[in-house]
């Protein structure tokens, strides 16, 4: 008995993996119809931020981008 949930967890691993794989592929294919624009990036930085300012390390931090 223990042998066969083995073989179960092995297909839901292998079929997860086959739906991951799937799904790249999937948006690889639409991604040339995105639309572009060109232009030229001046500066950019990621900064974290958090919702509880009074204590900066306590929580999860976010991350704020700025491009120009």
């Amino acid at each position: 008995m223990p042998d066969t949930l083995g073989k179960y967890i092995v297909v839901a691993f292998v079929l997860a993996f086959a739906f991951l794989a799937w799904r790249a592929w999937q948006i690889k294919q639409a991604s040339p119809a995105w639309p572009s624009v060109e232009g030229e990036v001046i500066e950019s930085r990621a900064r974290p931020f958090n919702a509880q300012t009074s204590e900066p390390e306590a929580g999860k931090n976010e991350w704020l981008t700025e491009v120009r």
